[in-house]
């Protein structure tokens, strides 16, 4: 009785150095993946909210001038022709000058939602590598590997926004011009032919309501 007691408390004892040894492996585990999820933070602490708006507004700033550009000259053109036909303070050229102002405006405001759209997939890739590093974090348990991975995988996704050369924005605006005032001119309504293409007999420029 006695030696059997003693291999049961022998039993014992090694089952729970057993137990005691895998809590100590599952600590150290539980230390290893808290230090890897540290070290994947550390690798995309640069992707901040600031850092996403940096991205959006490098976006709309590397495409507006060119459209500013393109709206200068389309409304001193379309300027020169109105005034060239001596409308230029007419509802038509109101109207005119109102169109280039809406493509303008159009235009500016795609760029911006394309800009958001950009940095909103820019933060939806950035959250999901991390968050497959995360998974793999917990399989391997090696933060040493881990922070290799993340600063590699980091590093893949700064990239400057996907612009690209715009066409031209308002040469529609500007042609349509000639086709719409000699629509006008030669309207059995208008009767403007010698108005619209003939320079103005007192001098000064015409209005038409």
């Amino acid at each position: 009785m006695c030696f059997g007691d003693d291999g049961a408390d022998e039993a014992r004892a090694d089952a729970e150095r057993a137990k005691a040894e895998q809590r100590a492996e599952e600590a150290a585990r539980q230390a290893r993946i808290t230090e890897g999820q540290t070290r994947i933070n550390e690798a995309f602490a640069q992707f901040t909210p600031e850092y996403y708006k940096n991205f959006q507004d490098t976006a709309v700033a590397a495409q507006s001038p060119q459209v500013e550009d393109q709206y200068a000259k389309a409304r001193d053109k379309a300027a020169a022709i109105l005034a060239g036909r001596g409308i230029l303070k007419s509802n038509i050229a109101g109207n005119a000058l109102g169109d280039i102002d809406k493509t303008r405006a159009t235009t500016l405001g795609q760029i911006a939602n394309d800009a958001v759209t950009q940095a909103n997939n820019l933060r939806s890739a950035v959250e999901k590598q991390k968050t497959d590093l995360y998974t793999l974090n917990t399989a391997a348990s090696d933060p040493t590997a881990i922070a290799n991975r993340a600063i590699g995988e980091a590093t893949a996704l700064v990239a400057q926004p996907q612009t690209s050369t715009l066409g031209d924005i308002f040469g529609s605006a500007v042609s349509s011009l000639g086709t719409a005032a000699k629509a006008d001119a030669y309207s059995p309504y208008g009767g403007r032919v010698a108005n619209w293409f003939a320079p103005p007999t007192s001098g000064r420029e015409r209005v038409y309501g």
